[in-house]
C-alpha cells in the first residue's frame, strides 16, 4: 500500500477534472478558445449527481497548461512552470491551477466549481489500493455460535456500497442486488486467489445482518475485487442507492486529500441524498503505528467519514466497556472529527469460500467464515444498530442513532484527563 492520495499516473494516462454542471459550458468555453478539445460525453455527465467528468488527453493537458499563464507570486505558480518544463507529465493539479487562476484573475477572485476525480478503497489490511490502508489482514474462523438471532431490522432497508457479495447461505434471504455484478456465485468453485478484499461486502453485509436479521441490505458493487474506485463512480452510486428507499447507507471505504479538505465529488453525492437517509462512514485504519506516519498523518481526515452529515465510526478492541476503553491501534488517535468508536477488532463475519491473500505471504484457505479487524467492521456495526434499533423503536434512522450515541466520558479513565480527544465509546 502506498501513501499516494490520488491515483498514480503515466504519461500516457487521460486528465480528468470534475466539473459542476452548472459550470460546465463556462470551462468548455475556455477550452474551446485554446483550441483544447472539450466534449463531454453522457455517460460522464450525471445529473442527480450535478457534475460532469472532463478528461483530457496528456497532450490536450499539456496544450492548456502552456498556454495559460500562471503569474509569478500566484500559490499556484511553482506547479504550473514545473508543469510546462516537460520535465514530467502534466498533472490533474497543473491543470487546477492553470484554470483556477485563470478564471480567478477574470473573475475578480471567483472560481468555478471543479475538482479531482480521487481513489477511493475499503481500509483493511489486504485490501491493498488505497493511502495508509493499515489495520489487520482476515484469518479463517468458523461459524459464531449464535448468529443473525432474533427479528430486529424488520422493515429497515440498508445500502451497502462496497464490493461485490459473494452469495453466502447464512445472508440468504437478507440483501438484494441490483445486477449481477452486484452479487455474485460463491466462490468455492473457483481455482483462483483471490484478494482478501474481495470478500469485503460480504463480511461488512454478514455484520449488519447479525444485528438486525430481518434487515434489507441493498447491496451496490463500486469497488473493485482489490478494493478500489475513483470518487466519481462511488459518488455516482451513493447517489443513486441513496434513493432507493434505504434508511442507512454504509460506507466501509476512504480516500484521502493533500491538504485535508473534503473532495468534491464524495461532498456533492452525500449532499444529495434524502434528508432522511443517515450515513455511517469508517474512519479508516491510518493509526496503525507499524505504519511509518508523521502523527499528523497518523490522524488526518478521511473522506467521507470526516464530512459534517456522516457518522464517522473508529475502532475499539473487545472488552472494552464504557468508563474504560481506548481506540484500537489503528484507529486514528485524537481526531476530533471522530464521532464515536465501537468494536471493530476479532470480529467474525461471512466471507468468502476459497483462497486469500493479501500483497505477501502465502494464500489463506477459508470456508465462508472470517475473522477480521478494521473501523471499515466497526462501521457496519453501527450500522446494524442503527437498523435494529430504528424498527424496534419504529422511527428513523437519524433518531435511532440519537438513541444509541452515549454522551462523550467527560474524564475516561483510559486516558489522562488532559489526554488527547476520545470519542464516545458504544458497547457491542
Amino acid at each position: 500500500m502506498n501513501g499516494s492520495t490520488d491515483r498514480t499516473m503515466s504519461a500516457e494516462d487521460d486528465v480528468e477534472v470534475v466539473v459542476a454542471l452548472d459550470h460546465l459550458q463556462l470551462v468548455q468555453r475556455l477550452l474551446a478558445r485554446h483550441e483544447v478539445p472539450c466534449e463531454v460525453p453522457d455517460e460522464l455527465t450525471d445529473a442527480d449527481l450535478g457534475l460532469a467528468l472532463l478528461r483530457l488527453s496528456p497532450g490536450s493537458a499539456k496544450r492548456l497548461v502552456t498556454a495559460l499563464s500562471v503569474p509569478q507570486g500566484h500559490p499556484g505558480h511553482h506547479a504550473w512552470v514545473s508543469g510546462r518544463s516537460g520535465e514530467r507529465p502534466v498533472t490533474v493539479d497543473d491543470v487546477l491551477v492553470s484554470l483556477r487562476s485563470t478564471f480567478e484573475r477574470r473573475y475578480a477572485g471567483w472560481v468555478p466549481t471543479l475538482g479531482k476525480n480521487r481513489l477511493v478503497g475499503s481500509v483493511n489490511g489486504g485490501g491493498g489500493s488505497v493511502s495508509h490502508g493499515g489495520g489487520p489482514a482476515p484469518t479463517a474462523a468458523n461459524r459464531p455460535a449464535r448468529w443473525r438471532h432474533g427479528t430486529a431490522g424488520e422493515g429497515v432497508t440498508v445500502g451497502v456500497l462496497d464490493t461485490a457479495l459473494y452469495a453466502h447461505p447464512e445472508l440468504a434471504g437478507g440483501y438484494l442486488g441490483a445486477s449481477s455484478t452486484d452479487v455474485l456465485a460463491d466462490s468455492s468453485a473457483a481455482d483462483a486467489t483471490l484478494p482478501f478484499a474481495a470478500g469485503h461486502a460480504t463480511f461488512v453485509t454478514g455484520i449488519v445482518l447479525d444485528q438486525a436479521p430481518r434487515a434489507t441490505v441493498r447491496v451496490r458493487a463500486v469497488l473493485k475485487s482489490g478494493g478500489d474506485a475513483t470518487s466519481w463512480d462511488v459518488a455516482k452510486a451513493i447517489v443513486s442507492l441513496g434513493r432507493t428507499g434505504i434508511q442507512v447507507l454504509n460506507l466501509s471505504l476512504v480516500c484521502y486529500t493533500e491538504d485535508n479538505k473534503p473532495p468534491l465529488v464524495l461532498s456533492t453525492a452525500v449532499d444529495r441524498l434524502p434528508p432522511d437517509v443517515l450515513v455511517i462512514a469508517c474512519a479508516g485504519n491510518h493509526g496503525d503505528p507499524v505504519l511509518a506516519l508523521a502523527d499528523d498523518e497518523h490522524r488526518r481526515p478521511s473522506w467521507p467519514a470526516a464530512l459534517d452529515d456522516v457518522v464517522a465510526v473508529g475502532s475499539a478492541p473487545p472488552g472494552s466497556v464504557p468508563g474504560r476503553y481506548e481506540p484500537s491501534a489503528f484507529t486514528p488517535l485524537d481526531a476530533e472529527w471522530i464521532d464515536v468508536l465501537t468494536v471493530g477488532e476479532q470480529v467474525v463475519s461471512t466471507y468468502f469460500t476459497g483462497k486469500g491473500a493479501g500483497a505477501t505471504g502465502e494464500p489463506t484457505s477459508f470456508h465462508g467464515w472470517a475473522q477480521w479487524g478494521g473501523t471499515s467492521f466497526s462501521a457496519a456495526l453501527l450500522t446494524g444498530k442503527v437498523a435494529a434499533r430504528a424498527s424496534i423503536d419504529r422511527t428513523s434512522a437519524r433518531a435511532a442513532y440519537a438513541a444509541l450515541r452515549p454522551a462523550p466520558p467527560t474524564s475516561p479513565l483510559s486516558l489522562p484527563d488532559d489526554g488527547p480527544y476520545l470519542p464516545p465509546f458504544l458497547p457491542s
